[in-house]
């Protein structure tokens, strides 16, 4: 239990301090999380971004991008992923 709460704490202080921004959305495109760099980049809180659609973060995505998002596709057309191909 204990390594558990320290690999959290480890993984805590990485995302917050991180200089890049992260954000972690659900099966339905809400975001779920964001750190302290998407705070300044967006200039919202983190508590005004929980819950809201990705897409308005992502103003010249537009429909089709909501659309793939809502679906599970990425927004691009990479034909790989980390460990896997798609055809």
């Amino acid at each position: 239990y204990r390594r558990v709460e320290e690999s959290e704490s480890r993984l805590r202080a990485t995302l917050e301090t991180a200089v890049d921004g992260i954000i972690t959305i659900d099966d339905r495109s809400r975001i779920v999380s964001v750190n302290q760099s998407v705070e300044r980049m967006f200039g919202w809180s983190a508590d005004a971004l929980r819950l809201q659609n990705i897409t308005m973060l992502l103003p010249d995505c537009g429909n089709a991008c909501a659309t793939r998002l809502g679906d599970g596709v990425p927004p691009h057309d990479d034909t790989e992923r980390v460990g896997q191909s798609r055809e």
